[in-house]
């Protein structure tokens, strides 16, 4: 980040269908200015059956600043608890069905 503001950084998940118009989970921060680097996290669970889009947001509250996100990070992690979607027993992961 550059500048002399900060900026508010908004990342969302939102459903891939437009009839859907909430927001499944967001998280806003702020990003101090000049020179920051950072990380932001966010951790959130899918139902594994609804599709989804990652929104990104950001504006200086006033003045001049400049974001780079310079990466984007995605790990999907399977559910390790029988019942849940798309979980499968470990005896059976790779058989034919699977």
């Amino acid at each position: 980040m550059t500048g002399d503001q900060r900026i508010r950084l908004t990342v969302a998940i939102e459903p891939s269908e437009k009839s859907q118009a909430d927001s499944l989970a967001a998280i806003e921060g702020l990003v101090p200015p000049t020179g920051s680097d950072g990380v932001v996290t966010f951790p959130w669970t899918s139902d594994g059956i609804r599709s989804f889009k990652v929104s990104i947001k950001a504006r200086a509250d006033g003045g001049s600043a400049r974001l780079l996100i310079s990466a984007i990070k995605a790990t999907r992690v399977w559910p390790t608890v029988a019942g849940s979607p798309r979980y499968y027993e470990p005896s059976s992961a790779g058989q034919p069905d699977q």
